[in-house]
């Protein structure tokens, strides 16, 4: 005997990329792309494709009307491909790459710290993720405050000597950016000479680790206008 029946067979458009916004983005793993698509009937999970490939990188999105969400993963390049597939489907490559920037600093303060920890650190620049924190001496800080453009760190507690303050998260550090960073020996005041004096008296201090730069004498809340450290013992 013969066995009759219809198959129902149904044609469907490819996905087609509209628009993605935005198109440069941090590269921080954090960013989320917009995908404005046409012809876009789901027969599986929607994923953005960076890279576009079969080896790239694939990323479940969330679709909403024809708009699909989806998080940029950290990339090892600074621009990619992007690619829509339903999971069965797959568009063409959206004619606009995504341009990736990585985190970048502009300045940090202070640039020294000592050694027994504690110095409050402030990294100024663009890109920072929430998770981001301070990376000296190969030791990772959490961050005491962080937004996009300002990172707050408690310095811990490291050797005396010349390093590299980079940011990144507790896993790794972002190394194309590397500020250069002290870290000193608190000062120890052992002796002053003289122990009192007048208005205008010029006195003697003697200890250890002060340093060249950016020393100061104070007496109460009053400031000394005259400092001059003559050796990392001796100050006048």
């Amino acid at each position: 005997g013969s066995v009759d029946s219809d198959l129902n067979f149904h044609f469907v458009d490819r996905p087609s990329i509209l628009a993605v916004q935005p198109t440069t983005l941090f590269n921080s793993g954090m960013s989320v792309i917009t995908v404005s698509l046409s012809s876009w009937p789901p027969l599986g999970r929607p994923y953005c494709i960076f890279g576009c490939r079969a080896d790239s990188v694939s990323v479940e999105g969330v679709v909403t009307g024809s708009a699909m969400q989806c998080l940029v993963p950290k990339m090892s390049v600074d621009s990619v491909e992007v690619c829509a597939s339903d999971g069965v489907l797959r568009s063409r490559p959206f004619t606009t790459r995504l341009t990736l920037f990585l985190p970048a600093i502009a300045s940090v303060v202070p640039t020294r710290a000592v050694s027994t920890g504690g110095t409050i650190i402030e990294v100024f620049g663009s890109g920072f993720p929430p998770e981001f924190g301070c990376w000296t001496g190969g030791h990772f800080s959490h961050a005491v405050a962080v937004d996009e453009h300002v990172i707050t760190c408690r310095f811990p507690k490291q050797d005396a000597g010349r390093t590299t303050l980079m940011v990144g998260d507790e896993d790794a550090a972002y190394e194309h950016v590397q500020i250069p960073f002290e870290v000193v020996t608190p000062a120890v005041i052992t002796s002053i000479n003289p122990s009192e004096g007048s208005n205008g008296s010029a006195i003697s201090v003697t200890g250890s680790g002060f340093s060249l730069n950016g020393m100061h004498c104070a007496f109460g809340s009053v400031l000394s206008p005259h400092v001059s450290v003559r050796t990392s013992s001796l100050i006048t």
